[in-house]
């Protein structure tokens, strides 16, 4: 909510912006040989 009410968008845009962003560093980690250690 902190975010979205700072940056001026909705909280939805939010929340799908950090989904991808954690899939893309999941992907760039997993590729540099570091495996998830989160859900």
């Amino acid at each position: 909510e902190e975010v979205a009410e700072i940056v001026g968008i909705p909280m939805n845009t939010v929340k799908t912006r950090m989904f991808y962003a954690r899939k893309r560093l999941a992907e760039l980690l997993k590729a540099g040989g570091i495996e998830r250690g989160w859900p």
